[in-house]
């Protein structure tokens, strides 16, 4: 979303007037809980366009063909990356990093709404899925904590805002090191006033980790699916009028419109509470 899941950020969409797709898209990415138990959080993975657009036809190919398209891809992006990983800059590494963050959960949320390839059935192509996208997550975890070794943050006056957006998926994802992801939070604290970061992936990451704390949510961000419906994983701090001014104040939409952007999970197997 602008990546709440990630998009053509030259799409627009039709909400509270100048929003952009690519803006709601940035909102859904961060939205969605770590999608290493899906079924847990309910939420859908982070990618724009199969979150803005739903084909009208039942997609009817199993879980298994869906994996096998996916890992084909996948790999043939590897090895593109690998002929020309000695030149590539460090914003390159950054964008390759996270296209492959994205395309498996748009992978996963192709799969949720196909009812041949739900994991009630697939239990075991959706367990290879999550292990290869915990892969994947850890490897870039690795990667952006070496390079925020030599780097505050890839500011957006530097890098550019598609770098500052990407780096800030990774963080996102990075759930199982919380004291890294809080770290992060600390610097987006001293940059976000200096123009430096996106205000609304501020937002998201402290949304975030006040649902891994327990604690309420200061803008309203963080959803999962609870008896077949999109629900907040933790109360909101104030009033629902109150934080649609905090969140209008970081460029994102009222939860109002924010809650018809998150994918149907009525149809979800497994999301009982």
């Amino acid at each position: 979303m602008k990546n709440e899941i990630s998009a053509n950020k030259n799409n627009a969409v039709d909400g509270s007037g100048a929003m952009r797709l690519g803006q709601c898209m940035r909102q859904l990415a961060g939205a969605i809980a770590l999608i290493g138990a899906v079924w847990v959080t309910g939420c859908a993975p982070d990618s724009a366009q199969a979150a803005a657009v739903i084909d009208d036809e039942v997609d009817q190919r199993s879980a298994d063909d869906f994996y096998d398209a996916y890992l084909d891809e996948d790999r043939a992006a590897i090895a593109a990356w690998r002929e020309r990983d000695d030149d590539a800059s460090v914003v390159e590494e950054l964008a390759y990093r996270t296209e492959r963050d994205q395309r498996i959960r748009h992978l996963i949320l192709e799969m949720i709404q196909a009812p041949g390839a739900q994991p009630d059935n697939n239990t075991l192509t959706w367990l290879r899925l999550m292990q290869r996208m915990k892969g994947i997550d850890a490897d870039n975890q690795r990667w952006i904590k070496r390079e925020l070794e030599e780097r505050d943050w890839f500011t957006i006056s530097e890098y550019g805002a598609e770098a500052d957006n990407d780096a800030f998926l990774i963080v996102q994802h990075a759930t199982e090191d919380p004291e890294f992801m809080r770290e992060i939070h600390t610097r987006f604290e001293r940059l976000l006033p200096e123009g430096e970061i996106a205000p609304d992936n501020y937002a998201l990451l402290t949304d975030r980790l006040a649902v891994m704390d327990g604690q309420p949510q200061p803008y309203g961000s963080q959803f999962e699916c609870r008896n077949g419906v999109q629900s907040l994983q933790t109360p909101l701090v104030d009033p629902e009028p109150i934080v649609d001014e905090r969140r209008a104040e970081v460029g994102l939409p009222t939860l109002a419109e924010y809650r018809a952007l998150l994918p149907d999970c009525s149809s979800i197997p497994g999301n009982q509470g």
